[in-house]
């Protein structure tokens, strides 16, 4: 990404508007959030403080809010919008300090890249204030309930888990599937999801595997121990932990005759050791929110992307621009309906989206909306594809 980029969006926060056409009503207003950086990336003077480069923090926030101006430039609409894109890092900008000055009195959509305590304010910012809030990229739902105003368009990990099951409940009824964890609270959390998406409604599995758990590190022998040279091996990892990821994946058999697939956390779709030479002779299946390859939209978004930034788009970059150019348009449309409206099929841009209301308990209204669409990812001999009908 150009430095440029970064004095655009200081120059977008100044200004803290975006307008299709003048109005004398109240134009529309979107308030995004995101983490770009910016007090601490120039100095007082307005120098910026990194020299020709771009600290890895920073990227995610600039790319997801370039993807999110790249749709609004391509918006068609006689409707006012006015954006405001504030910094979650800036002293000024901060959730409590905006409330404070009154800011949310007018605001329509609230959209976040935005995770944690950040995430947990603006839900409840939207609750009080009754503003739709989409949570982009946080596959959580922070433990909120009673919250009809906010919508996770990331699924969930049990959403994800329930989609690895599905899959290997159609892909692998003859494998050898063991699930292979490490030794710790949160893999107990993990494996006690895990086994929750894979009881049916009369209480059976709907997969059988073995499950092996190791201290900190596999050991080999005995994993080796556990796989069948008759069947094809499915190996699960039990840990959203990268470096438990990159153990598993260092596993190779004994034997050339031993075959071996590998079911990985949502965690490693962000796995960058995947594209290395060493693991490009191994299957691995993941899932997965985006996909966008072979996806003519998404080859022009890229395009557009380099030309103003010079640099590729990451996933978040996309998921600016989907989440901009599918809701957007729907608030324009149904401002007053918009929740009504979240469920029904919108747009299809990179993905798609199969947004539902969750009821934790029997209560007349949802806890929250959530995007239900989990894709499994396939990669394999450098190929990365997405599985279909499962």
């Amino acid at each position: 990404m150009k430095l440029s980029t970064v004095f655009f969006i200081c120059l977008l926060l100044a200004n803290q508007l975006h307008a299709q056409e003048q109005s004398s009503s109240r134009p529309l207003r979107v308030a995004v959030f995101a983490q770009l950086y910016l007090d601490s990336s120039f100095s007082s003077s307005g120098e910026y403080e990194y020299e020709n480069e771009m600290p890895r923090h920073i990227l995610p926030g600039l790319d997801f809010t370039e993807g999110l101006l790249l749709a609004l430039d391509s918006l068609d609409t006689e409707t006012p919008v006015e954006l405001h894109i504030l910094d979650l890092r800036s002293a000024d900008q901060n959730i409590i300090l905006l409330e404070q000055n009154h800011f949310f009195d007018t605001t329509d959509l609230i959209i976040g890249a935005v995770s944690g305590n950040d995430y947990r304010q603006l839900a409840e910012i939207a609750l009080n204030y009754q503003i739709p809030f989409l949570s982009t990229t946080f596959p959580n739902d922070g433990g909120i309930k009673q919250n009809p105003f906010t919508i996770l368009l990331n699924p969930t990990l049990p959403n994800h888990l329930r989609a690895m099951v599905q899959f290997m409940r159609k892909k692998c009824s003859d494998y050898n599937i063991i699930y292979i964890r490490k030794k710790g609270n949160q893999e107990d959390k993990l494996e006690a999801l895990m086994n929750n998406a894979n009881q049916s409604k009369n209480g059976k599995p709907f997969v059988n595997w073995k499950t092996q758990t190791f201290s900190d590190s596999i050991d080999v022998s005995t994993l080796q121990s556990l796989l069948d040279s008759t069947k094809k091996n499915m190996l699960i990892s039990g840990s959203l932990e990268d470096k438990w990821a990159l153990q598993l994946l260092s596993f190779s058999p004994s034997s050339d005759s031993i075959q071996i697939e590998y079911m990985g956390m949502p965690n490693w779709e962000t796995l960058r050791e995947l594209n290395q030479q060493k693991y490009q002779d191994k299957t691995v299946y993941y899932p997965t929110a985006l996909y966008k390859d072979g996806n003519a939209i998404a080859e022009r978004f890229a395009q557009r992307f380099g030309d103003k930034t010079n640099g590729k788009p990451s996933d978040i970059a996309y998921k600016g621009y989907e989440t901009a150019a599918c809701f957007i348009p729907l608030l324009i449309k149904e401002k007053n309906n918009f929740l009504n409206r979240i469920s029904e099929p919108t747009c299809n841009i990179f993905t798609s989206y199969n947004i539902e209301p969750v009821y934790l308990n029997q209560t007349i209204q949802p806890d929250y909306f959530e995007n239900k669409n989990s894709y499994i990812i396939q990669k394999s001999k450098g190929i990365t594809t997405k599985v279909k009908g499962f």
